[in-house]
């Protein structure tokens, strides 16, 4: 990845600056990624709220993609920080490019986004003995069972589902708030596949909840969580309290009236991203919170091993 900043003047002699992103990478990915997010830009996501990175061109002999940076800080700068007010609104704002993004965005000859070892582990954590000692073995025998269940999973609950293009990455990483915390876009495209339109929502349950969890209160989780899912499938109630501890995401969607196997089908992708994150821990040498995601994982009864 290389970053260009770029000084010039228009026909009127007004003098504009740009930055710019070039992508390339060995594996020819970036034609498909310029051709996705071409689509993206050119069908509604040109301005913020709702907007995505503005594609530019693809240099094949380089086999590198280029676009205009977007440039601020992140929606996980502010988890971090604690930024209750900016979170909330960020977290509607995004529910609703969400929404629309399903509406709208279907791009013809996509790959389907797949469950299996190697979406699960594309770095080989698993196989790596840097990582996978002795005490770490039973873990790596545990996230394989785990795999196995949930591949079965995926076929009994999405088998006769419509799939559509998905984000493939929605969470806080990719939420750009600009250098004002006042504009809104959406990056990182690069697992736009075709898939059922609950992974998004799953992966930004899991991941919002994952990130903010040393800076946030869980009330306040709770609450992100479910005005996520108000914002996006339009619940008219907050059920008993969208701010209690009582009320958790699940239970939410049920007092709303969601589909049974919409909620399940939320709950599957929500524990496929734990999944992805104790690779991720693996990786970190975080025991503790590998058992605690393993332990979130098999809260849900089909998963006990």
């Amino acid at each position: 990845v290389n970053f260009y900043k770029i000084s010039y003047f228009t026909i009127d002699n007004e003098s504009k600056k740009i930055s710019l992103v070039g992508y390339a990478d060995k594996n020819f990915k970036q034609r498909e990624n310029y051709r996705v997010l071409s689509y993206i830009y050119n069908h509604g996501f040109n301005r913020s709220p709702y907007k995505v990175p503005q594609p530019l061109f693809y240099y094949k002999k380089l086999e590198a993609m280029f676009y205009v940076a977007e440039e601020g800080p992140n929606l996980y700068s502010s988890i971090i920080k604690n930024e209750e007010k900016i979170i909330e609104k960020a977290t509607i704002k995004a529910a609703k490019w969400l929404k629309r993004f399903h509406k709208r965005i279907n791009i013809k000859n996509q790959k389907k986004y797949k469950i299996n070892r190697a979406t699960l582990d594309p770095t080989n954590v698993l196989e790596n003995p840097k990582y996978i000692k002795d005490d770490n073995k039973n873990i790596k025998d545990e996230v394989l069972k785990l795999l196995n269940i949930m591949e079965k999973e995926y076929k009994k609950l999405f088998s006769k589902e419509i799939l559509q293009t998905v984000h493939g990455d929605f969470h806080p990483e990719n939420i750009l708030l600009g250098r004002n915390k006042n504009k809104f876009c959406i990056i990182d495209f690069t697992d736009c596949k075709t898939s059922h339109f609950t992974i998004d929502i799953g992966s930004f349950i899991q991941q919002i909840e994952s990130m903010g969890e040393k800076n946030l209160s869980v009330e306040f989780i709770y609450k992100m969580q479910k005005n996520f899912l108000k914002t996006y499938f339009g619940f008219k109630k907050d059920a008993q309290n969208i701010n209690s501890l009582k009320v958790n995401w699940q239970q939410y969607c049920k007092d709303n009236h969601l589909n049974e196997k919409t909620i399940e089908q939320i709950h599957f992708f929500y524990n496929w991203y734990n999944l992805k994150a104790i690779i991720f821990f693996l990786a970190n040498n975080s025991r503790r919170k590998i058992k605690e995601l393993i332990g979130k994982i098999k809260e849900k009864q089909s998963y006990k091993i």
